[in-house]
């Protein structure tokens, strides 16, 4: 007998695998056919098919996919797998749509080219799209066409140039131009990167819709492994907005037949009925013994014995029998011998075991081994095989693909097992040597985070974060895992990934419920740590809950006076406070320093920490000679504490520094300043962020004494020092590029003050949301620019970005000048109707923030709506205004 290699079966499996073993599932293969025949433009048209794992789902869709190519070859069809985590973010699942669908059918996109190309360049601020970076364009795309004729994309003057672009082009696109180009993209360079997010579904519809009517053509578009989308979703609170771009897709694009293959319903008509009419639901069960036995004679496996034996095993479900396929190979190649009915299983259960058996003993601990993993790369796949010394060869990864039940993701070269086959192998591993892994697979990961720190927190490690956090949950006590978890997530905390710790440390939160209960001090202290990330992005009614469950927690148990319950009093003050409920906040922060008073700790660190959060209050709200008083108390506490030359002294000075400089003493706030930055420089260094915060503040003394050049020199400098500190997308950066707009405003620089305001509200956007106080005092700034460049419509359009109702009661100030700004801005262009209803809201407000926005704008609003009332023939109103604030007629 020859001698045949190890590995033929791997070969002799691959070109069985190669050919199509679909068993024709003759009711779903008919559902398919009647909706792709009864499908019309105007009506959506929606099928489902949904099945558990391993059951035949993707065999159904490539069989509907060869289907369509044997019998509608003109048909346009794509498909996207989810399973492939990179897919689950629209913009790329939707340009990877745009790009396969161009290649294949030469479908025109040219409002989602622009679009895109747009978004991309507001989401790479620092990176301009040019002729060398154009790949992600082919040749005949409208942005390769735009940038040859500008050079660029360019945000300021797109459509100008655009209309450039295509006079220089083809008839086909001077007419889309014309016919909808202009309009549907009329607004496109005002609207913010995440407005162009939420319309990219549109403008990719819109393009499909016109080439689809135009050529009466035929279309189906398939979704598979659609539950991917909700993979690391544990809470029903955001469920539907996970798909929400889907929806907005679908419901744009009804021309295509969708099918959408998962294992649960689509969930739509819960949102809204009328989806129910539109969507067909088909659940995939195990296959008929007949379709099972003919699946087996596709892969030429005709003993009636062994088929009959393995149908009744996998219970029909294609898993099951795939394996048991790959089993019948490796028993025919390997060993050198027909199979036998005695070689296979009588149950699921039996079907790995069955299957293992005729591998060799490398192979199955190699297995058994990456089953632990979840996921493996090459490096990973070396390191394990050589710590647990399987025997496998390190160099031979990819011989493990011959296995029906490993799944390789081109996107991120890494592999994993199906997981049913996964669940198989955990159980046959020893308790011992799966926890030896799981520490291995722990260490390796968490070795990765030492060497970070906040300029370094990528993607690549916060995926370490994520897997040695799985890890850990296995090997370590919650004890340990909490203490790992509490001291690891500071650095992504300082990183500002504030959003991405959210649900983890959810998940610390369940495993201290689930292990000690909610009534526990380990509980507590999880609900503390959610709390302080919610409050930092601005989910105040959220952590207001929490924290007070914690509180209660800790009376409970009698430990009203301590620090921990120290810490909750002053988070919740801090969302009072943010709530411009100022005195209930000092009331809280009052009652935190009694409890240091009761423990003898009135001269401490923390009684001087609150002293300081009270005298922020209190000159947040104009009472300037009371929060100095609390600033000098609380530095006379630091140095007893620390001495002269401590950082907190340099604090404490800073703070002191800032009241001055409110009460317009700038000699006496620069003294303070400079002896802060004294401190730090021999303290901490110059590339400290407290040195560079007090450089900061300096520098808006030298802005505000209209030492510009000095003020510009000096934020440049703490720009340097936050963006090497932080990285450039950091939201102590952001504020920091605030403070160069506002100053190139004050000066009369708007293009470039519009610059640096826009880049700092796209950091605060992804950081903090719109809700967020320094959200929408940036996008307040940007509006006052585009008023002074005299683009009105612009100017409303920010305006508008901003929710009047959650400003109105607790920022004054700003809900004042945006009604200044929308009043002015609709008089300039002549829509007094509109300017009417904010006059009767501005005219209500207290005297002197009318006052303060004549002066801060240089235009007397007063007459501008003295003026708008008599053109809207209200001159009685007019009259009132001119008595109320003795205005004289003009001539």
């Amino acid at each position: 007998m020859a001698i045949r290699s190890k590995f033929r079966a791997e070969t002799e499996r691959a070109s069985i695998k190669s050919v199509n073993h679909f068993t024709d599932r003759v009711f779903y293969m008919e559902q398919f056919r009647k909706a792709f025949e009864a499908n019309l433009y105007d009506v959506h048209n929606i099928l489902v098919y949904y099945g558990v794992g391993g059951i035949g789902k993707s065999s159904l869709k490539k069989e509907i996919q060869k289907y369509i190519k044997e019998n509608h070859s003109g048909a346009i069809t794509e498909s996207i797998d989810l399973d492939l985590s990179v897919y689950r973010q629209e913009e790329t699942a939707l340009y990877y749509l745009r790009k396969n669908l161009k290649d294949k059918y030469k479908i025109s996109f040219p409002t989602f080219d622009i679009a895109y190309a747009v978004y991309w360049q507001k989401t790479h601020p620092n990176t301009s799209l040019t002729k060398e970076n154009l790949t992600l364009f082919d040749d005949s795309s409208i942005v390769v066409s735009l940038v040859s004729t500008l050079g660029s994309i360019p945000l300021v003057g797109l459509l100008p140039g655009l209309s450039k672009a295509i006079y220089k082009s083809s008839k086909v696109l001077k007419e889309w131009w014309t016919k909808r180009g202009q309009k549907e993209l009329y607004n496109l360079p005002e609207l913010e990167a995440k407005d162009i997010l939420l319309r990219l579904p549109v403008y990719f519809a819109s393009d499909l819709k016109e080439h689809i009517r135009k050529n009466n053509s035929q279309c189906i578009l398939l979704i598979d492994t659609y539950d991917a989308l909700w993979e690391n979703i544990k809470t029903e609170e955001n469920y539907f907005l996970v798909d929400e771009w889907v929806r907005e897709l679908v419901s744009e694009l009804p021309e295509p037949l969708w099918i959408f293959f998962g294992r649960e319903k689509l969930r739509w008509s819960e949102l809204n009925s009328e989806w129910e009419q539109y969507i067909k639901q088909h659940l995939i069960g195990g296959l008929s013994e007949i379709d099972s036995k003919r699946l087996l004679s596709s892969y030429n496996i005709y003993n009636e014995d062994i088929r009959n034996i393995i149908v009744k095993a996998s219970e029909g479900v294609p898993h099951y029998i795939d394996l048991a396929v790959d089993q019948y190979y490796q028993i025919k190649n390997n060993h050198n011998r027909e199979p036998e009915e005695k070689d296979f299983a009588k149950t699921q259960q039996e079907v790995l075991t069955r299957f293992l058996r005729y591998l060799d003993k490398n192979e199955i601990e190699t297995l058994k081994v990456l089953s632990i993993a979840r996921r493996w790369d090459s490096e990973i796949f070396s390191l394990l095989i050589d710590k647990f010394n399987t025997g496998y060869p390190i160099t031979a990864l990819k011989s493990f693909t011959r296995f029906s039940f490993v799944k390789h993701d081109e996107d991120n070269n890494s592999y994993s097992i199906h997981k049913l086959m996964n669940e198989g192998l955990h159980s046959l591993i020893n308790e011992n040597i799966k926890t030896k892994i799981h520490k291995y697979l722990f260490d390796y990961y968490n070795n990765e985070l030492n060497a970070i720190d906040v300029k370094n927190v990528t993607f690549k490690t916060y995926t370490s974060f994520i897997e040695a956090f799985y890890h850990g949950k296995n090997i370590l006590t919650t004890e340990e895992l909490t203490d790992w978890f509490y001291k690891k997530m500071s650095v992504f905390s300082e990183a500002a990934k504030w959003k991405e710790l959210i649900p983890l440390t959810e998940e610390i939160v369940y495993i201290t419920e689930k292990s000690f209960g909610n009534k526990s001090l380990e509980y507590a202290n999880a609900l503390e740590k959610i709390c302080l990330l919610y409050n930092i992005i601005g989910q105040y009614a959220k952590s207001e809950k929490l924290l007070i469950e914690a509180l209660n927690i800790f009376r409970q148990k009698k430990l009203d006076n301590t620090p921990k319950v120290i810490i909750i009093l002053r988070e919740l003050a801090f969302i009072l406070s943010e709530s411009a409920k100022f005195e209930e906040a000092i009331k809280l922060y009052k009652k935190s320093g009694e409890i240091l008073e009761k423990n003898d700790m009135k001269v401490s660190p923390g009684y001087a920490d609150i002293l300081g959060n009270i005298g922020k209050i209190l000159g947040s709200t104009g009472r300037f000679k009371e929060a100095i008083k609390l600033n000098e108390e609380a530095l006379d506490i630091r140095r007893i504490c620390y001495g002269e030359n401590h950082t907190s002294i340099a604090m404490s000075m800073n703070s002191l520094g800032i009241l001055y400089y409110l009460l317009n003493d700038f000699d006496k706030a620069l003294d303070f300043y400079d002896k802060a930055l004294n401190i730090c420089k021999s303290a901490l260094g110059e590339e400290h962020p407290l040195y560079a915060s007090i450089i900061n503040n300096k520098a808006i003394i030298f802005s505000q004494r209209k030492q510009n050049d000095i003020a510009l020199s000096l934020f440049d400098k703490v720009a340097e020092i936050k963006k090497n500190i932080y990285g450039d997308q950091h939201p102590n950066y952001g504020e920091i590029l605030g403070n160069l707009g506002v100053t190139n405003y004050f000066i009369g620089n708007y293009e470039k003050a519009l610059f640096y305001l826009e880049k700092e509200k796209e950091i605060e956007l992804k950081y903090f949301g719109t809700k967020h106080w320094k959200y929408i005092f940036t996008t307040r700034d940007i509006a006052a620019v585009y008023y002074r460049l005299k683009q009105y419509d612009k100017c409303l359009s920010v305006c508008f970005e901003i929710d009047e109702n959650s400003i109105k009661e607790h920022n004054k100030d700003v809900y004042s000048e945006l009604l200044f700004l929308k009043i002015i801005s609709y008089k300039e262009t002549g829509k007094y109707e509109k300017a009417l209803p904010l006059c009767d809201s501005y005219i209500e407000l207290p005297d002197e923030l009318i006052k303060k926005n004549i002066t801060d704008y240089d235009a007397d609003i007063l007459n501008e709506i003295i003026f708008i009332y008599e053109k809207q023939g209200l001159s009685i109103k007019a009259e009132k205004l001119r008595e109320r604030f003795s205005i004289k007629a003009l001539t």
